[in-house]
């Protein structure tokens, strides 16, 4: 009876290892300044995020969730990206709601690792925009 409870209490504790750590986001240190002296909404850190992400790579970043939000009617996604070098929020628009995977109106998927996202960065004369280009899984 003793083995029956420690194996039942070692596959509850082995479970639930699983589903804290899978959607666990490494910590990060922001090394950038123009991250910590400018909100991820101003065109300084949508510039210096572009340029960190063309040089670090798409598929060198990490992508976490954090929320969904509306600005001026349209939708947009904040994501953490991140590596070893870079530490920032995104704000990412959803042109295309196809493209979002389920990821709409904060439904539980905050802190969840996005895989397969890809980014489209537009400029024009009001500035950066990055767009939401794929998301190919979401792990939660």
């Amino acid at each position: 009876m003793k083995s029956h409870r420690r194996l039942i209490t070692f596959s509850l504790l082995a479970t639930l290892s699983v589903f804290t750590s899978s959607c666990d986001r490494k910590a990060c240190k922001n090394l950038n300044p123009v991250f910590d002296q400018y909100p991820p909404e101003s065109q300084e850190y949508k510039k210096e995020l572009a340029k960190q992400m063309q040089h670090e790579g798409a598929e060198n970043l990490s992508y976490w969730y954090n929320k969904s939000q509306e600005i001026n009617g349209q939708e947009y996604l904040e994501l953490f990206i991140q590596n070893d070098y870079v530490c920032a929020k995104g704000i990412i628009q959803v042109k295309d709601k196809t493209k979002r995977r389920g990821l709409q109106n904060n439904k539980g998927y905050s802190g969840a690792q996005l895989k397969g996202v890809a980014i489209k960065t537009e400029e024009n004369a009001e500035g950066i925009n990055f767009v939401l280009e794929n998301i190919e899984k979401i792990i939660d």
